[in-house]
């Protein structure tokens, strides 16, 4: 899968889906632990207990259209 690398940990931050609503960052461990977290870095699921919030941020949070894709329009 797609995500990024946290430079100091290694840990693996990727897309999560949606839970309850809302999106979340899967993050994964190089021993295999999980943990489900939201953007704001605050715990959903999971064996991993700690987060980088920054990242959570990057991963979970809202995306913005970049400038040169062109809107559908009719």
């Amino acid at each position: 899968m797609h995500g990024l690398r946290h430079p100091f940990t290694g840990d693996l931050y990727e897309e999560g889906g949606e839970v309850d609503g809302g999106r979340v960052v899967r993050i994964t461990t190089a021993d295999g632990r999980v943990g489900t977290y939201r953007p704001d870095g605050s715990w959903v699921a999971g064996d991993k207990f700690e987060a980088d919030p920054q990242l959570c941020v990057w991963i979970g949070g809202p995306r913005a259209r970049h400038r040169l894709v062109k809107e559908n329009r009719p």
